[in-house]
């Protein structure tokens, strides 16, 4: 009798397993050849769509999506062929909503053979609603593209790596901040003949954008990244390339700017402004080259040190009123080497020494590496000005403006070394 019970048992608890929805599964997997269905989502039955892995999906759940196009499967801008996606998510049309808390989303071969296809002007890619979220991995990333906007981030402790956002007629990646909503992590990322690249803007004083870290901006119409922030944040080891300007970032002391790439954009390489007045924001071994305009367009600004900026249109702008600019090498631009600029009362308290300042104002003709817009002299100290006998007529180059006092100049340049990634 005890044996028969405990089979009967054994039998209603096979049935209710088998009969339990996916949604109990910690991964849910989804593949191009797969069915969906309210249980689908197991290795031998993996669902056809994204979405329907999502609604399957557990909070804290690994969704791990094959290889294939998703979305707009045939590319004819609708959504009514076999297999293909949309779901609304909470006020945005778009292609694959993820909406549960600590879901895990990534591919099993990569963002170069794992594409969100969206349907041109109407629709967004991937939007983020649920806290907790992380999108892609590194080696297991998507590629979201024709798209309004490509990633869209919506809710709070979200991390997104390694995903390509391409041709996407607004923005790559974007966010605008509500409350309770920040400390978004973004590394290894690429936004590539976007409209703008990535674009976050906070409303609320609480941290938002967090690290921003060895992301990719080539090719897009306007801005590579635009990141109005008022906390702190880590900027590193990012490229910006070919866009109209490369990064302009308002950030909170604290923040640092390091070891970043900007080459080519048509008009500003870096435009970096402090956010009130609190702590200090500093630039630290990145590298300007060819920028149609600035290569560092700096307000605020508390250290500048170890950078290279060469053969832009001016080298180094900064408004300012104390700054240190130390051990950088501003070389061959073609209006102005370096400008200071006052932006506030106060004696100035500027600190411009151990600095390459030369093969400046070729294109202008006014030989100038150092515009002193101070409104009184300053003093500057062991720059080397491409002669050993201090700033002059060519080959050294020239101060203008206000006077300057160049003490003890430098008989040779020095080294500087930047660790900025290659493109």
């Amino acid at each position: 009798m005890m044996k028969q019970m405990a089979r009967f048992f054994s039998s209603i608890l096979l049935i209710l397993a088998l009969a339990t929805p996916q949604a109990h599964a910690r991964v849910v997997r989804v593949a191009q050849w797969g069915q969906d269905s309210g249980y689908c989502g197991a290795a031998n039955d993996p669902c056809r769509t994204i979405n329907q892995a999502i609604e399957n999906a557990a909070p804290g759940s690994t969704i791990r999506v094959g290889p294939g196009i998703y979305g707009d499967t045939d590319g004819d801008g609708r959504i009514f062929s076999p297999g293909e996606e949309s779901r609304p998510c909470g006020g945005w049309a778009s292609i694959v909503c993820v909406d549960k808390k600590n879901l895990k989303l990534e591919s099993t071969m990569g963002a170069a053979n794992t594409v969100i296809n969206g349907t041109g002007s109407t629709s967004t890619g991937v939007a983020i609603r649920a806290d907790g979220v992380s999108f892609g991995k590194k080696g297991k990333g998507f590629t979201v593209r024709n798209a309004t906007r490509g990633v869209l981030l919506d809710a709070d402790r979200i991390t997104v790596r390694n995903i390509r956002a391409e041709d996407n007629t607004a923005f790559g990646f974007y966010g605008e901040q509500s409350p309770g909503q920040g400390h978004y992590v973004l590394i290894g990322n690429s936004a590539v003949r976007d409209h703008q690249g990535f674009y976050f803007r906070a409303t609320q004083n609480e941290p938002y954008v967090t690290r921003f870290s060895e992301n990719r901006s080539i090719d897009n119409d306007s801005f590579g990244a635009r990141l109005f922030l008022r906390s702190a944040v880590t900027v590193e080891k990012n490229v910006l390339l070919n866009n109209e300007s490369g990064i302009i970032l308002k950030a909170g002391g604290g923040a640092v700017v390091k070891n970043n790439l900007a080459v080519g954009n048509t008009d500003i390489g870096f435009s970096v402004a402090k956010w009130g007045k609190r702590g200090s924001v500093s630039l630290i071994g990145n590298s300007a080259a060819r920028n149609g305009s600035f290569g560092f367009h700096l307000t605020g600004i508390d250290k500048f040190q170890g950078n290279v900026s060469t053969n832009n249109d001016e080298g180094l702008y900064c408004l300012t009123v104390k700054m240190q600019i130390v051990k950088n090498s501003i070389t061959g631009n073609g209006s102005y080497g370096i400008t200071v600029d006052r932006n506030g009362p106060g004696a100035a308290g500027i600190v411009l020494e151990k600095n390459n300042i030369y093969g400046n104002g070729w294109d202008s003709g006014n030989n100038c590496g150092l515009r002193n817009d101070m409104g009184g002299a300053i003093s500057v100290r062991k720059n080397f000005w491409g002669d050993p006998a201090g700033p002059g007529a060519d080959p050294a180059d020239n101060t203008c403006g206000s006077p300057v006092t160049a003490v003890s100049p430098l008989k040779k340049p020095i080294k500087v070394k930047v660790k900025t990634p290659v493109f």
